[in-house]
């Protein structure tokens, strides 16, 4: 009997437990627990892909000057600004090709990248300083010594280093001022990987670049600002133009060309771009006068070439008018007006 009574007290309490459990009276505290969790915060633009304007920099054919070119980059879902920025140096415009010279060689030379602040880390390869090539050519023009005169053997061997650190150093450049142009960083820290993959700092020299002139450190590499003054103006796009013409370099010299003239008319190909000029003459020197600037961009240079004419007729040709359009960013010559010049002037 006392069993049964408390079979029915365990029955009462537990229809009891499930006619509250029904109607919400245990879900009270529950939800209270859930409104006071802290969530971590999410970034709207974290996993959907999106575009960015950057400022991206190239070198301008084998000159120590750049070009910036405005571009829209895409970023990928979950990747970084930073990372698709130099992705996109690592190849140049397609209408740009084979006048502009990509800033990284390839994105393996890039260990890893990280924001902290305002300062952006950004870890090279070794390959990124790697010497071998300028090593070779050391070495071969050590094997040739007794034959050039030691004046011959220290210009040489300067130009090789010159060569070498010029090219590093411009990568630097390139790199620097088109990550500060996309992204919140107002310095770049470049370093180095020690072959385990974590990044080191190193020497300016390094990056073909100066010690400071001051401080206990001075060779150290601290974060980079952007570097100004390493941008191509109108003299020095003229002058790699006419030195390209000077030298039959009519490949670059072509790369050059705007692919229409002020009349309308397109450029030639290539071959017949070499045709033309091989068939009529050779610009054997030059001076630029003076230059006036385009409101669309682009820029005429007063110049004074020396060239000649097919038929051995050496001549001064004066007040040579060069004028460039810019074109996706970059100034590019006419050919036809200049053709037209050199071919009237015979």
């Amino acid at each position: 009997m006392k069993n049964k009574a408390l079979m029915m007290a365990a029955l009462f309490i537990f229809a009891v437990m499930l006619a509250f459990s029904a109607t919400g009276c245990f879900s009270v505290a529950l939800r209270e627990t859930r409104g006071d969790a802290k969530l971590p915060p999410i970034d709207p633009a974290d996993g959907v892909p999106r575009d960015a304007e950057a400022e991206l920099y190239y070198r301008l054919g084998s000159s120590d000057k750049l070009i910036a070119v405005r571009q829209t980059i895409s970023v990928r879902a979950n990747e970084l600004t930073e990372t698709a920025v130099l992705e996109a140096l690592a190849s140049v415009p397609k209408e740009h090709e084979g006048l502009l010279v990509p800033a990284v060689a390839d994105m393996e030379d890039i260990v890893d990248v990280q924001l902290d602040g305002d300062i952006l880390y950004v870890t090279l390869s070794e390959k990124f300083t790697d010497k071998t090539e300028m090593q070779r050519r050391i070495d071969e023009l050590e094997r040739s010594r007794d034959d050039i005169s030691s004046d011959e053997y220290r210009s040489i061997l300067q130009a090789i280093r010159d060569e070498h650190y010029s090219s590093v150093r411009l990568s630097i450049y390139a790199m620097i001022n088109s990550l500060l142009s996309a992204t919140e960083a107002e310095r770049v820290q470049l370093l180095v990987d020690d072959g385990t993959g974590r990044g080191v700092r190193v020497s300016r020299r390094e990056f073909g670049l100066e010690p400071q002139s001051s401080g206990t450190n001075s060779d150290i590499l601290e974060p980079l600002k952007r570097f100004e003054s390493v941008t191509a103006g109108m003299g020095d796009i003229a002058s790699y133009f006419l030195n390209c013409l000077v030298s039959k370099d009519y490949d670059t010299a072509y790369a050059m060309l705007s692919p229409v003239s002020g009349r309308g008319e397109k450029k030639p190909s290539a071959d017949e771009f070499k045709t033309m000029m091989n068939a009529l003459c050779t610009v054997d020197d030059y001076e630029i006068l003076g230059y006036l600037e385009s409101k669309k961009g682009g820029f005429t240079a007063d110049t004074r070439l020396s060239v000649s004419y097919a038929d051995g007729r050496p001549r001064i040709l004066y007040n040579v008018k060069l004028t460039a359009y810019e074109i996706s960013g970059v100034c590019k010559f006419d050919f036809d007006a200049l053709y037209k010049t050199l071919n009237d002037r015979r």
